[in-house]
């Protein structure tokens, strides 16, 4: 995967997306389709996953497909025309109290996705409507102004509760501050009209601070979390992620050898499982690309998901599993001590600093 050039990557991404748009349009379940994420911006990476819109008149709630096609995670969201023309019925409202929803992030890479996103189907044209319009506002004065104190009184929030909970959850905490980072993120990236996926956060948000002349704002935000600097060589650090690749991902071969099982539970986790491995089959490229944000991500990804799960369920079935669950969360320990971030209260320092810069925009 690694010796995969850009334009392959897509291709083979494009396949997946075609076929499940042909599939979801001849079953009557979407009336339009479109490629989102890298796959549709161009910027992937061999370890990119799918994320695709399905649009509908034919439901009245938002559900996500999560599934996995040739070895790729599939995310799906299945929307009502309603629900995304409502951006445009009510402009600039919409758009700006999306600020304050419960998935504030959603709702900013919805806006973002449809922007940058690849039309795959849409005979009557309502999705290429709906992409006019979104590219024509989605930085505009009277959404970008309005929605920054917003995001910035929501990362407030967050970075409280993550204070609060460091001593009883510490877990719950740094999965806020992350959060909190990320809302900061999209502040920035509001401010200089820049769309970014996540893993290439920390080099866009490098050419933001440039391009407004805040040349801290990469260092801010990486020292923030923690990554300006890690305890072990990239080399190191990739030998680690190649060796846990190397038990891990024949694991989970050998779970979607029998997927989909038919139980909604197991299946949902074995995309789990697949997505980790896109997660740490990114190292390498991140580190290529000076994408040190990312990294934290992965060791958040490794620290929130039990691995020792994909052989121990691969066993249960008759799959073959080639290795035992404590080989593998051994070697899960070991990758994950190369990515050891900062201690907290520099962090903390850090990102005290960002809040002040944030505030002065």
């Amino acid at each position: 995967m690694s010796k995969e050039t850009p334009d392959q990557t897509i291709a083979r991404l494009r396949r997946v997306a075609d076929a499940e748009a042909t599939a979801a349009v001849a079953a009557g379940t979407a009336d339009a389709v479109g490629l989102t994420g890298s796959a549709s911006s161009g910027r992937v990476w061999p370890s990119s996953d799918l994320d695709i819109l399905f649009m509908s008149d034919r439901i009245t709630e938002r559900w996500f497909r999560y599934t996995v096609r040739d070895g790729i995670v599939l995310h799906g969201i299945v929307t009502p025309w309603p629900e995304l023309e409502a951006f445009r019925e009510l402009y600039p409202s919409r758009m700006i109290e999306s600020a304050t929803w419960e998935r504030i992030l959603n709702a900013t890479w919805a806006m973002d996705g449809l922007v940058a996103m690849n039309i795959l189907h849409d005979s009557s044209g309502r999705l290429q409507a709906m992409q006019a319009f979104m590219a024509k506002h989605r930085f505009a004065p009277d959404v970008v102004v309005p929605r920054r104190p917003l995001l910035l009184a929501r990362a407030r929030a967050e970075h409280r509760k993550s204070l609060a909970a460091l001593d009883t959850n510490p877990r719950e905490a740094h999965r806020l501050h992350h959060q909190v980072i990320d809302l900061l993120g999209v502040i920035w990236l509001e401010a200089g009209r820049r769309i970014s996926s996540h893993k290439e956060l920390d080099t866009t948000l490098g050419a933001v601070g440039l391009a407004l002349g805040v040349t801290q704002l990469q260092e801010l935000f990486r020292m923030a979390e923690g990554v300006e600097t890690y305890p072990a060589s990239r080399t190191t650090i990739e030998e680690a992620f190649a060796n846990l690749l190397d038990l891990y991902s024949p694991a989970i071969d050998g779970l979607l050898t029998g997927y989909p099982t038919g139980d909604g539970a197991c299946d949902w986790k074995i995309a789990d499982h697949v997505y980790v491995r896109h997660m740490t089959q990114s190292v390498p490229h991140a580190l290529e690309r000076g994408c040190l944000l990312h990294l934290a991500y992965v060791r958040e990804s490794l620290q929130e998901y039990d691995l020792a799960w994909v052989p121990r369920e691969a066993a249960k079935h008759g799959y073959p599993a080639p290795v035992s669950s404590e080989r593998l969360l051994a070697v899960k320990q070991s990758a994950m001590e190369t990515l050891i971030p900062a201690p907290w209260e520099s962090r903390q320092r850090a990102l005290d600093d960002l809040f002040t810069l944030t505030s002065a925009l």
